[in-house]
Formats: C-alpha cells, sequence, structure tokens
C-alpha cells in the first residue's frame, strides 16, 4: 500500500510541476472570463493588474498551490 501511494504521489508532483503555470493562467482565465490568450499576456505582467483581477490571479495560484501541497505532503498522511 505505502509503495502505491508513493508512486501516485511521485506521478501527481511530477504532472503538477510541468503543468502548474499553465493550469494557474486556465483557472485565471475562467475566473475573468477572458480567453487563455488574454490571461497568459495578462500574467506576464502582474505588476498592470488591479483589484479584481489581481484577485482572481492570486486565487488561481491558491487552488493550484493547494493541490500541489496536497500532493507533497499526502506522503506523510499515509
Amino acid at each position: 500500500m505505502f509503495t502505491v501511494v508513493m508512486v501516485v504521489n511521485l506521478i501527481a508532483e511530477s504532472i503538477m510541476m510541468f503543468i502548474g503555470g499553465k493550469a494557474v493562467v486556465f483557472i485565471f482565465s475562467k475566473l475573468q472570463s477572458i480567453s487563455y490568450q488574454t490571461a497568459s499576456n495578462l500574467s506576464a505582467d502582474s505588476n498592470a493588474m488591479k483589484g479584481t483581477m489581481l484577485s482572481n490571479y492570486i486565487s488561481a495560484y491558491k487552488w493550484v498551490n493547494i493541490d500541489y501541497l496536497y500532493c507533497l505532503c499526502s506522503r506523510f498522511i499515509y
């Protein structure tokens, strides 16, 4: 059982490392109701964001980081 958990954790961790940035932009685009390309351009310059837009960008990071931290911490839970 422990080996299975470790393998699943390693796979999830690897996937999140490679797609983490794209996931943030995707979630940000959905929260802002804008296209992925527009969200990608905005995320390149976070200093230009204000108010709700910046809040949604931070929320997108939180969603991705919560999933990533869960993957990291799950090895200690099981």
